[in-house]
This record gives C-alpha cells, sequence and structure tokens, in this order.
C-alpha cells in the first residue's frame, strides 16, 4: 500500500457522530449540543437531557421525543473550524 492509498485519518468529530448516532436519543442530544456550540454542555441542556433520558428508559412519564441522527459537515475540515478536544 502506497502513501497515496493511505485512508485519511478520521477527525475527532467524525468519531463522536458515528459513536452518537449508535446510541439512544438523549446521547445523541448531548453530543448535537456539544458539535453546535463547541461548549460544555449548560445546566439547562443536561436537566432537558436528564428528563428525555428518564422518558426514554420509562423511569417517567411523556413520550420519547425523536432525536435524529447526527449530520456531519464536512465541507470544513477540523482544523479550519477550530474544533479541539482539550
Amino acid at each position: 500500500m502506497t502513501d497515496s492509498d493511505q485512508p485519511l485519518p478520521t477527525s475527532a468529530r467524525k468519531l463522536l457522530v458515528n459513536w452518537a448516532n449508535q446510541q439512544d436519543g438523549w446521547v445523541r442530544q448531548i453530543a448535537g449540543e456539544v458539535l453546535l456550540t463547541r461548549q460544555p454542555v449548560t445546566d439547562a441542556v443536561l436537566d432537558s437531557t436528564f428528563k428525555a433520558y428518564l422518558v426514554e428508559k420509562g423511569l417517567a412519564d411523556g413520550e420519547p421525543v425523536d432525536h435524529p441522527k447526527i449530520v456531519l459537515d464536512e465541507t470544513t475540515s477540523a482544523e479550519v473550524a477550530g474544533f479541539t478536544i482539550d
């Protein structure tokens, strides 16, 4: 295999999206928020997500909210977007 045949490295963002899309909706809610804001999640988001988790697991009354799969916009590289993991 030559250097030109080597697969491109997977970005941290893509790894997170792929992992989150295999999880429950409440996980996608948190991951999507982190990817969107590039900030730690707020207490309000955590509270909302915890309520969604309880409903999704049947531990609280209510209808589960469908959180769609996260779509990664690969038109902007992680370096250009300034995405880092500390």
